[in-house]
């Protein structure tokens, strides 16, 4: 079909047909074929996770060097009352870079360890955190690594 000047008209759509291509399921909605994926310049194929590859964050190593350090430094009693930020923790931590330290922060909050106050950059740590990493730093240190040992 074509429109006043002479080009393929457009379907045109009214309201009720909008919401009922809305609604109804992907299966009975006319499909467009898919472009082949040499089609798109530059794009690369997504890996989906493989079913048994953890989609979660990891919980707290705590025979990692690194990690340890981190939550002993978590554990200080000045961070108690006034909260932690990132800064805080760099001196502390040392090697760490910022941005390896956000992400660190980024999972302890997906876990709930430690949460953020609102409307600042500060964090503190949950009650559940607190026993998380008092329980699981005494029994690194004072059962797992003597048995090991």
């Amino acid at each position: 079909m074509l429109d006043d000047l002479g080009r393929e008209a457009k379907p045109r759509y009214g309201f009720g047909d909008v919401v009922m291509l809305r609604w109804l399921p992907r299966s009975r909605r006319s499909r467009q074929p898919e472009m082949p994926q040499e089609a798109l310049p530059g794009a690369r194929p997504s890996h989906p996770t493989p079913s048994g590859q953890r989609t979660e964050p990891q919980g707290p190593q705590f025979f990692s060097r690194a990690e340890q350090t981190l939550l002993a430094a978590l554990q200080r009693p000045g961070f108690n009352i006034a909260g932690l930020r990132r800064a805080d923790l760099l001196p502390l931590l040392g090697q760490s870079s910022p941005a390896t330290l956000s992400r660190q922060l980024a999972r302890l909050r997906h876990l709930a360890v430690i949460k953020r106050v609102l409307g600042t950059y500060r964090y503190y740590l949950t009650r559940a955190g607190r026993a998380a990493i008092a329980a699981g730093c005494r029994l690194t240190e004072h059962t797992i690594i003597p048995a090991l040992a």
